[in-house]
């Protein structure tokens, strides 16, 4: 129902290459529901479904941020010791990744050659994310992305003032 009302992200729906998002949230909520529990046996499923997660795609790297919240604010503690073990999945999965993207070539393939300049304009494509869920006009699988070279950039600090705008 939410990628029929809100058809901006309905890859994991529609394309079988794009799978990896729904199992990968798959495995992160079930992660975090053996989390929640208290019994031992529960926080160990939860690693290995952290694991999981990790393995089908590289943006459940948040988990443990997302753990950290739930204790303190549900919770209403925090201990150090809970999230040793999610650091294992993570840093392997960290370096499975550096690995195969220096291999592979994937380091080559940022904007004009910078990182720099890629990190900036990924920002303006969050903007132009964001603009597109409020504003569903002129949708297309496919869009420009603009080479910002400098903080100072307008399109950079429109897209900056926006975000923090709307967080």
């Amino acid at each position: 129902i939410f990628f029929a009302i809100l058809p901006v992200h309905v890859e994991p729906v529609a394309w079988l290459s794009a799978r990896k998002d729904l199992l990968s949230a798959l495995f992160f909520f079930i992660a975090l529901y053996f989390y929640t529990k208290d019994k031992k046996s529960f926080y160990y499923l939860s690693v290995i479904f952290y694991t999981f997660a990790l393995f089908s795609k590289s943006a459940s790297i948040t988990l443990p941020l997302v753990l950290i919240a739930y204790d303190k604010l549900i919770r209403g503690k925090f201990r150090l010791v809970n999230y040793v073990l999610f650091l294992a999945p993570l840093i392997s999965s960290l370096l499975l990744s550096m690995l195969v993207g220096k291999i592979f070539g994937m380091f080559d393939k940022y904007i004009d050659g910078s990182g720099y300049v890629t990190a900036l304009s990924m920002v303006h494509v969050v903007y132009k994310y964001i603009i597109s869920i409020f504003v569903q006009l002129h949708l297309s699988p496919v869009y420009s992305i603009i080479h910002i070279k400098s903080v100072w950039a307008s399109p950079f600090l429109i897209s900056m003032i926006t975000i923090f705008l709307v967080i």
